[in-house]
């Protein structure tokens, strides 16, 4: 656990790297069988799913990121709660098109990523991009979205998101800023 009582735990998923999902995020069908209650699970943690959406490869990756925090200013992985009956895949496919109009491909999970002092556990995604939306749910409230460098993105997003970055890094060996 680090200072700000945050642990990850990296679980990398044994599928060949970018293999795709043809999970996808329907709106309609999704409201029709959810009232958006959210899941913990035994130990009271809030269950969580994230997609690192990502376009090109090695140093030349980019990622997704919108603005948020309580000011908005700062930069984050379009992610949040599993709903009742949802599977965590799902919930990031739905998260990234609400947050960051971006629909996208499941490429693989590369891990679970705990905060302690918010009793969040989340599951993470890498994503493929497939269209991204000129207009979207969040958008229509402020929310900005922003594909940057993952090197320019370690120094804006919050630490609990910049330990997500850099298993990204690790786990597609890009190597970190000098």
């Amino acid at each position: 656990m680090n200072k700000l009582g945050l642990k990850w735990y990296v679980m990398f998923n044994p599928s060949p790297p970018l293999a795709r999902s043809r999970m996808h995020y329907d709106r309609e069908a999704h409201k029709s069988r959810t009232n958006g209650e959210r899941q913990r699970d035994h130990e009271g943690f809030r269950l969580r799913s994230a997609g690192v959406c990502v376009r090109g490869e090695g140093t030349e990756m980019r990622l997704l990121l919108v603005s948020g925090g309580k000011d908005g200013q700062r930069w984050v992985v379009p992610g949040g709660g599993i709903e009742k009956g949802e599977e965590a895949e799902a919930a990031a496919v739905r998260e990234l098109v609400e947050e960051a109009g971006v629909r996208a491909e499941t490429a693989e999970m590369i891990g679970v990523f705990q905060d302690d002092n918010r009793k969040h556990r989340t599951r993470v995604f890498v994503m493929l991009e497939r269209e991204e939306l000129a207009e979207w749910d969040d958008g229509r409230f402020g929310r900005r979205r922003c594909w940057m460098p993952i090197v320019e993105a370690l120094s804006k997003v919050k630490e609990s998101h910049a330990a997500i970055l850099r298993t990204v890094m690790d786990h597609y060996r890009i190597p970190p800023p000098s």
